[in-house]
């Protein structure tokens, strides 16, 4: 999958863990700290009302993101 440059950044940190990729390697292709991107997925389940990790990576497919 390739996102636009203006994807927000929350929408690349899903669709990456949708991927398979690890938190840290989200991190790493992003250029951002762990730290981050764990906020951007904690907003990203916040946003969309979804509870954890594999909610989210369900939400994503369903959505055509992986």
């Amino acid at each position: 999958l390739l996102l636009r440059r203006q994807a927000p950044l929350w929408l690349a940190v899903v669709a990456l863990l949708a991927q398979g990729y690890t938190l840290s390697q989200v991190a790493e292709r992003l250029g951002l700290s762990v730290k981050t991107a764990s906020t951007y997925k904690q907003r990203a389940l916040n946003k969309l009302g979804l509870m954890d990790t594999p909610e989210l990576v369900r939400w994503a497919r369903e959505h055509g993101l992986a």
